[in-house]
């Protein structure tokens, strides 16, 4: 495992590119903003979006990286020289999340529909209809082998990405549901709802197995650590909970963020966690103590989404 500010090697299409560990962020100023995480240096700031940028995520071997914006387009960026590669244009409004596969051979992102491309040719593969109103959140299981993503609806839908069947509709949430993560393993699903709570669901039988209710306003982003040993979600509260997910025990509270948390993410080595805050920030904690690391204020809006590259 190669350590949060060292480099790693991108082989991608057989280039051997060394890429500095990354967290990126994007804005309501309209910006994605790339950070040096070896030390906080500002390395790039995305440029395209003609609105505020929902969500930002790396593809798994770092060398792109994509976002959705609130102009209803999604831009991918190659990351050894920021060039755009992509503008996916398929959304017929707001892109609320986007997200890659685990293997890099598709992305998906959520709008009035879900969309499927092909990262090979950027060609349309799917389109799941299932949200009522709007999809907020898409995600991959670790292995690729389902689709889930949060609606305006209230409820979260799963797919096999095999043939693209509905292969589950959770209900439990009483409000939008605009974050949906799998468990590292698989063997979990968790959302976070516009009711205040997390839901926890086992992928087996999707039985619910918790309910996290520590959030005073809303969850609009929850997330798993690498080793899935801890869940966190951040809330309308202004607060970041983290839970171990053992026994579900709250393990820390952070309060930062000055205001609303949009997004929360760890490290993929899981030293660090970091967070997004309608006051303009963005928080990076040390996970060993909980200690405030760095604030990155680039931003010039709320920043709505936060992502570190993969190892």
């Amino acid at each position: 495992m190669i350590p949060i500010g060292s480099a790693r090697v991108s082989g991608r299409r057989g280039r051997r590119d060394v890429i500095p560990d990354l967290l990126a962020y994007g804005s309501s100023d309209d910006n994605v903003y790339v950070h040096d995480t070896s030390d906080w240096s500002l390395t790039e700031t995305l440029t395209e979006a003609g609105g505020t940028v929902p969500s930002v995520t790396f593809s798994p071997d770092g060398s792109q990286i994509a976002y959705g914006s609130f102009d209803d387009n999604v831009y991918v960026h190659d990351t050894s020289d920021w060039s755009l590669v992509e503008t996916l244009t398929e959304a017929g409004s707001t892109v609320n999340s986007v997200t890659f596969s685990p293997d890099g051979s598709q992305i998906a992102y959520g709008s009035d529909e879900v969309y499927v491309h092909d990262t090979s040719d950027w060609s349309l593969t799917e389109t799941l209809t299932e949200a009522g109103d709007n999809a907020r959140s898409v995600t991959f299981s670790e292995d690729g082998s389902q689709i889930a993503y949060g609606s305006n609806d209230d409820n979260v839908y799963v797919h096999d990405t095999s043939d693209w069947s509905l292969t589950e509709t959770l209900t439990e949430a009483g409000g939008t549901v605009p974050s949906v993560t799998f468990s590292p393993d698989g063997s979990q699903i968790a959302y976070g709802s516009f009711d205040d709570n997390v839901y926890v669901h086992d992928t087996s039988d999707w039985s619910l197995i918790e309910t996290l209710t520590e959030a005073g306003n809303n969850a609009p982003s929850v997330t798993f650590s690498a080793d899935g040993s801890q869940i966190a979600y951040g809330s309308s509260d202004d607060n970041v909970y983290v839970h171990d997910t053992s026994d579900w025990s709250l393990v820390e509270t952070l309060t930062e963020a000055g205001r609303d948390v949009n997004s929360v993410t760890f490290s993929p080595d899981g030293s660090q966690i970091a967070y997004g805050s309608n006051d303009e920030n963005l928080y990076v904690h040390d996970t060993s103590d909980w200690s405030l690391t760095e604030t990155l204020t680039e931003a010039g809006g709320t920043v709505e989404s936060v992502t570190f590259s993969p190892l």
